[in-house]
């Protein structure tokens, strides 16, 4: 019964993280900074994800230390993901953007108000 706790839990929080991971991005995305949607979207979809994950497999379970500790373990758990995701992943992000745009507008895209 653990186990498929723990699969529910990681099911729910994946699409519940993602939906709200492109609802933010998509809202953001036209923002003059290239950065705020893939920020802000980070942010919001990984804290719940966290925390329906965490909450959904620990709150009341059968594992007395998780079930006493998870609260504080899911907020090491976002740190921990929060910080990967915009250290290193963002910049990439903005990286691969950058070069996209010069090779589309070097084939002769036409910039647009939305982008290229």
């Amino acid at each position: 019964l653990f186990v498929a706790r723990i699969a529910l839990a990681s099911f729910m929080a994946y699409v519940i993280g993602q939906l709200l991971d492109i609802q933010v991005f998509d809202r953001l995305r036209r923002n003059a900074r290239w950065w705020v949607a893939p920020a802000l979207s980070t942010v919001v979809g990984n804290l719940a994800d966290t925390f329906v994950f965490f909450s959904v497999a620990f709150h009341n379970g059968p594992d007395a230390f998780m079930a006493g500790h998870w609260v504080g373990i899911a907020w090491v758990d976002y740190a921990v993901k929060l910080s990967i995701s915009l250290l290193l992943f963002l910049p990439m992000y903005g990286l691969l953007l950058g070069w996209l745009t010069r090779r589309l507008l070097s084939w002769g895209a036409q910039p647009t108000h939305e982008g290229v």
